[in-house]
């Protein structure tokens, strides 16, 4: 609970802290950081290195020496991703006619190399369910950032703006892992742990690179739709409306992504020895997740355009117009999660990159989109069928290292889709606002309900 509280006031403060820039910078400059994101995500996603899961699930996670390993490949990952990325910005971004982004790229581009110092010795007390030290390292960067941003804003209102917050929310990290650290920090390459940690990494390469493709595919395509004739075109200010709302509304699933791990690594990895608790594991996971994903799914399909209109104003309502198709696509995006943090808890990191691979038929999807004049809703309704896709492909290759749990993970998928197409045609045919808004607020407070009463029931009579 405690991981969980700080997970949710960082997320509120992140929250906070991307609609104060947003309103104060405009669609265009919004724009200017998508691409800003689209370039440095690239080179990040190809250098993923996921080692504080992997000190959470190996045997070896006590030893001093395989920590200090990790530590090690931390390290020299962010320092080569942070070189590769600044020398990138000087052929990469005049291609797309973007060389005025160079200065803020630079800045950006220390930002890998930061993130590998950053201590990890809070995600080994995650071994034995100890998650404080994690949540004070979680919600340092949304603190600092928020805190970066309004004094940015107060002084410059520019691109600029956006690396010097994410400089910040780096900053804060590093420096409060190293705080509640409670042994030193020692980086090393031992040969012998080596081994271990090639072969948890390699999958995980291409993998990120997928992942990368698959999360920004859309926005990809909107600057593509500027430089290929054959694409209509969407603007810069359609990359910012569309962009801004999307990641506004991939910030909850960083919180609730960051507490499955938490919890389903160290559950699965604890049972992964014997199958039937594992299982049994898995399926009480998998229902919260689904739980979650329909209460999300069904809301937001309800009164995501609201939402959005409210909190970022008239200028983002192109974006907000497709919030309800994107908030259900992150609903989806959850099952595929809950499969992906079981997998790495079975040591089994494959399952990542089959389902980022099913996942890249969202490119072709949102390039056929956008070229049948659809425009954002086009690329909206893009990103739900290639999740729903990769859902089921990750479920089912799951069931290699987890036998019985395709099931389960179809009829969870089944459930969430009826619930979200049910959120969306209600927005479709409801007229009135305070009705749907009223609805939305009713499921919501249903749901908080239901959730207490079964946290009263389930514990111990005294």
């Amino acid at each position: 609970m405690v991981l969980t509280a700080c997970l949710a006031i960082g997320q509120l403060v992140g929250l906070g802290r991307n609609i104060l820039v947003a309103r104060t910078l405009g669609t265009e400059i919004q724009g200017e950081a998508m691409v800003i994101g689209l370039v440095s995500g690239f080179f990040l996603s190809i250098f993923t290195l996921n080692a504080a899961w992997q000190l959470v699930q190996s045997q070896h996670g006590e030893d001093p020496r395989f920590q200090s390993s990790l530590q090690g490949t931390a390290v020299l990952r962010g320092f080569v991703t942070s070189a590769v990325l600044a020398v990138s910005t000087f052929f990469l971004l005049p291609i797309f006619g973007f060389t005025h982004l160079r200065g803020p790229m630079l800045l950006t581009s220390l930002i890998p190399f930061l993130e590998g110092l950053i201590h990890l010795d809070a995600w080994k007390n995650l071994r034995n369910r100890r998650f404080q030290k994690v949540a004070m390292v979680e919600i340092a960067g949304p603190l600092t950032s928020a805190l970066a941003a309004i004094i940015a804003l107060t002084i410059i209102r520019s691109v600029w703006v956006i690396p010097i917050v994410a400089m910040a929310n780096s900053l804060g990290r590093v420096l409060i892992s190293h705080v509640v650290a409670s042994s030193t920090w020692r980086v090393r390459l031992h040969t012998k742990h080596f081994r271990e940690i090639f072969w948890f990494t390699l999958p995980l390469l291409p993998a990120g690179f997928l992942f990368w493709i698959n999360t920004q595919s859309d926005r990809m395509v909107i600057i593509l739709s500027e430089k290929l004739s054959w694409l209509p075109s969407l603007d810069l200010k359609s990359l910012g409306a569309y962009g801004t709302v999307a990641t506004i509304i991939l910030m909850p699933r960083g919180t609730i992504v960051k507490t499955m791990q938490s919890i389903v690594i160290p559950g699965i990895a604890a049972t992964k020895s014997t199958p039937e608790r594992c299982a049994a594991q898995f399926r009480i996971f998998l229902l919260w997740t689904t739980l979650l994903a329909v209460a999300i799914a069904f809301t937001g399909g309800l009164v995501g355009d609201l939402v959005f209109l409210f909190i970022l104003g008239e200028d983002f309502e192109a974006g907000a117009s497709v919030a309800p198709l994107l908030i259900v696509g992150m609903g989806i995006q959850l099952m595929r999660t809950a499969c992906y943090s079981t997998s790495t808890g079975l040591g089994q990191t494959s399952t990542t990159l089959i389902g980022n691979m099913a996942r890249l038929v969202g490119l072709p999807l949102a390039i056929l989109a956008v070229g049948a004049n659809l425009g954002l809703l086009g690329l909206a309704v893009s990103v739900v069928v290639a999740e729903l896709l990769a859902s089921a492909v990750t479920g089912l290759w799951l069931k290699r290292f987890l036998p019985s749990s395709f099931v389960p993970v179809l009829l969870s998928l089944t459930a969430l889709v009826i619930f979200s197409a049910i959120g969306v045609l209600l927005q479709r045919t409801i007229t009135s606002e305070e009705v749907r808004v009223g609805l939305a607020a009713t499921v919501l407070l249903a749901a908080g309900v239901a959730f207490l009463r079964w946290r009263r029931q389930s514990r111990p009579s005294v």
